[in-house]
């Protein structure tokens, strides 16, 4: 959640431990693959030799030995992935290179009415399938992460590249995510919209700009049918100016005690933590997820969903996305401290959904696997709550044989290795769909303005209709980029979203705007795919 624009970063003393600037500013990275006198700078912004042959399986165990040979360094570990990246491209040229070269001798044969030889899978093979089949215990799209990051360094001034390389203990992400920044903030406003300056009150939608809790407090009680929201978490991302207040006199004129302190988050911006304590009635100003404690920011977000509570009507169902925090190799457990205190202030917990991330970046660490996963968290004020199964059944599937999957056919008894399933058990109806499960697999959607957790919609939509009746209000107050209003005015409800930055109220305000005509055709062409294959089941 990044804001700020980057400020003056660390020089020499930044570099690597195997990289120097030399006399003339231009790092030796750079020069380091110039292999001959007549060195060609290709598209991609690397140097790479013309006219020598690239061995692909070589360049393959060269990218093994640089990854399997990474320590826990982060500034190392970001060196090595940009060397990785450098052989990537090779192995890409080398690829395409091939392959013309047979295509040049496939036609050469042809003009001597020589035979031609069958085409082989190398000739149709793509880069990706190349990637695939050469490293088949690493995801593609992890290496293509590791081509972007330096063919972008690569490509930048020397300047760029010493400020970059301050960012190199922060790991590779921090830097590619700072090279993302710059680009987005190059491109301008067209893709965020203006801040917003107040509120936005439409007849189906109202956008409310400020202090959550305070904002809250005006919603009347029981207004809401469903609530789902994403909140910061605990020492992750920094939202500029999103502080909130705890505690005291609400009627105060705060006096306010501030305490300041410089962080460099992993958006590679600088901002600054902002805390305080009223001189008058002792209240809290806090920065959400920036607490000293994890007890601190429970106790926080707990207060926050009291005043959720009281909007909720008694039928009315919660949803809580909340991920967990790595700090000083130790797992916090936050998502689970969360649930029980919300639990021991009168929730009803009813459900553990796993989002399971199919796209997420992995983190630089060697002694721990990383993670791809995220909670969300199904409360209710009574147990005795509005739910609706039926429109979000998933497609029954079931495993014939390890590593295969087949739709489920309709018939009385299916045995296989998931078990023996009968056409009538519960939660498997005869035609072919069932129950939505508890793990959800569902990748990261890519957004164009400038924020970068955005709220998949194909998350949002299965908690929004199950749990909001049409017609009905869906609360955010944490709404981000508005991704909970989107689906919600989408699919038939109203939306009510809280944010505390102006930004991102324009920004939701006009993806809104843009979005939801495209998005309400999608959903209708869809609609319409899954009623002819109804049909064709029927017949």
């Amino acid at each position: 959640m990044d804001f700020g624009r980057t400020s003056s970063l660390p020089e020499e003393a930044a570099l690597g431990p195997t990289e120097r600037t030399s006399g003339n500013g231009i790092l030796p990275t750079q020069a380091e693959l110039r292999e001959g006198p007549e060195a060609e700078s290709t598209p991609t912004g690397l140097h790479i030799v013309t006219g020598v042959p690239l061995d692909i399986g070589s360049l393959v165990r060269d990218v093994e030995n640089i990854l399997q040979g990474a320590d826990e360094d982060q500034a190392d570990l970001t060196w090595r992935y940009i060397e990785a990246g450098r052989r990537l491209w090779k192995i890409g040229r080398a690829h395409r290179e091939g392959k013309k070269r047979r295509a040049a001798a496939m036609k050469r044969a042809s003009r001597g009415k020589r035979r031609v030889r069958s085409i082989k899978p190398a000739d149709q093979e793509t880069f990706d399938e190349l990637l695939d089949r050469s490293f088949p215990n690493r995801e593609r799209s992890t290496l293509r992460e590791y081509m972007t990051l330096a063919k972008e360094f690569d490509a930048a001034d020397a300047t760029t590249k010493v400020q970059l390389t301050g960012l190199f203990p922060h790991g590779w992400g921090a830097v590619l995510n700072e090279i993302r920044r710059r680009k987005r903030g190059k491109r301008g406003q067209e893709r965020n919209g203006q801040p917003a300056k107040g509120d936005c009150d439409c007849p189906d939608l109202r956008i409310l700009l400020g202090d959550g809790m305070v904002r809250l407090r005006e919603l009347a009680d029981e207004s809401v049918d469903c609530v789902v929201t994403s909140v910061p978490y605990f020492q992750c991302r920094i939202f500029p100016g999103a502080t909130t207040v705890f505690g005291g006199d609400r009627n105060c004129v705060h006096d306010w005690e501030k305490h300041q302190f410089p962080c460099r988050h992993y958006m590679n911006a600088p901002h600054v933590v902002e805390s305080g304590t009223c001189r008058k009635c002792g209240a809290q100003l806090a920065m959400l997820g920036w607490e000293d404690t994890v007890a601190e920011y429970v106790q926080h977000l707990v207060e926050v969903f009291k005043e959720v509570k009281r909007v909720l009507k008694p039928t009315g169902v919660f949803w809580l996305n909340v991920a967990d925090t790595v700090l000083d190799n130790e797992l916090l457990l936050v998502p689970h401290r969360l649930a029980i205190a919300l639990a021991d202030n009168g929730w009803t917990c009813r459900q553990e959904v796993i989002w399971h991330v199919t796209n997420r970046a992995p983190e630089g660490t060697t002694n721990r696997p990383y993670r791809n996963h995220e909670q969300v968290f199904m409360f209710v004020k009574q147990k005795d709550h509005y739910f609706d199964m039926a429109g979000i059944r998933e497609s029954a599937v079931s495993g014939v044989k390890p590593g295969k999957e087949v739709p489920f056919r309709r018939q009385d008894v299916f045995k296989g290795t998931a078990g023996t399933w009968h056409r009538l058990s519960p939660g498997l109806p005869a035609n072919g769909m069932r129950n939505r499960r508890t793990v959800w697999s569902i990748p990261n959607e890519a957004f164009r303005g400038d924020h970068p957790c955005v709220f998949p919609k194909a998350l949002v939509e299965p908690l929004v209709l199950s749990s909001c009746p049409e017609g009905g209000v869906c609360l955010d107050p944490f709404a981000g980029t508005g991704t909970t209003g989107l689906v919600a005015l989408a699919h038939g409800r109203k939306a009510v979203l809280i944010e505390a930055s102006p930004e991102y109220c324009g920004i939701a305000k006009h993806r809104i705007d843009t979005e939801l005509g495209p998005y309400k055709a999608e959903l209708e062409k869809r609609r319409k795919l899954e009623r002819s294959d109804v049909a064709d089941a029927a017949a």
